[in-house]
C-alpha cells in the first residue's frame, strides 16, 4: 500500500512550503494508516514521526518536537541501524531543536555525533554532512564559541559549493550563515566579502 508513503511525502512538501497545518494532517494520516496496517515502528513510520517533530518545532512546540525526534532516532536505530544516514539525520534534527530550547551543550553533542556518523558512512564531501556541519556551527555560536563556529561554517560552505554549486539554496544559506559567524567573531570585512559573493550569485 503506497498511500501512507504518499501522504508522508506530501506532508514534507507542505512543511517545506510553510503550510504547517496541512503538513501535520498529512504526516499524522500517513502514520495512522501505517499503525492500522500493523506497521508501527517501520522506517516510513519513523520518517513521519521526524516530520511531525519538524512541524511542532516550527509551530513553537519545542518539547513535543524533541519527543518526536527522540522517538524517530530510536526507531531508525532499531530498523535501519545506528550507523545509517537516517539515524544520523535524526540526530541533526534533534540537535537543532535542542539549540532552540537553549540546551546548547546537548545540541552541540547531537550535531557532532551526526557529523561523525555521516562522514563515516557517506564520506566527508556529501551535502548531508554539510547540512549537519552548518547546524553544528549555529550550536557552537550559541554555546559561546564563535571562532569554532566560523571554522565549521566555512567547512560546510566549501562542501556545498563543491557538491551543489554556488547558486543552490543550501550553498546560499551556508554563505549567509558563514557571514553571520564572521561578523559575530569580530571579522566584519571578511563577513562583507562573503555576503558580496553570495549576492553576486544569488542575484
Amino acid at each position: 500500500d503506497l498511500l501512507p508513503a504518499v501522504l508522508i511525502d506530501l506532508g514534507y512538501t507542505f512543511w517545506g512550503a510553510g503550510r504547517l497545518d496541512a503538513a501535520k494532517d498529512a504526516l499524522s494520516s500517513g502514520r495512522q494508516l501505517l499503525e492500522r496496517q500493523g506497521r508501527r515502528g517501520e522506517r516510513d513510520w519513523a520518517h513521519a514521526t521526524a516530520g511531525l517533530g519538524m512541524v511542532e518545532q516550527d509551530a513553537g512546540h519545542l518539547d513535543e518536537a524533541v519527543m518526536h525526534q527522540r522517538v524517530a532516532i530510536s526507531t531508525f536505530s532499531h530498523v535501519v541501524g545506528p550507523d545509517h544516514p537516517d539515524t544520523a539525520q535524526g540526530l541533526d534534527k534533534l540537535g537543532y531543536v535542542l539549540r532552540l530550547q537553549g540546551r546548547t551543550g546537548e545540541s552541540v553533542d547531537a550535531h557532532r555525533r551526526s557529523v561523525r556518523l555521516l562522514e563515516r558512512v557517506l564520506g566527508p564531501d556529501d551535502s548531508r554532512v554539510a547540512m549537519s556541519l552548518t547546524n553544528l556551527g549555529l550550536a557552537l555560536h550559541d554555546a559561546g564559541d564563535p571562532e569554532q563556529a566560523v571554522t565549521v561554517q566555512a567547512q560546510a560552505r566549501s562542501i556545498f559549493l563543491s557538491a551543489l554549486g554556488p547558486t543552490h539554496s543550501s550553498t546560499v544559506m551556508a554563505g549567509q550563515r558563514l557571514a553571520d559567524a564572521l561578523a559575530d567573531a569580530g571579522q566584519p570585512a571578511r563577513a562583507r566579502a562573503v555576503l558580496d559573493e553570495v549576492a553576486s550569485v544569488a542575484g
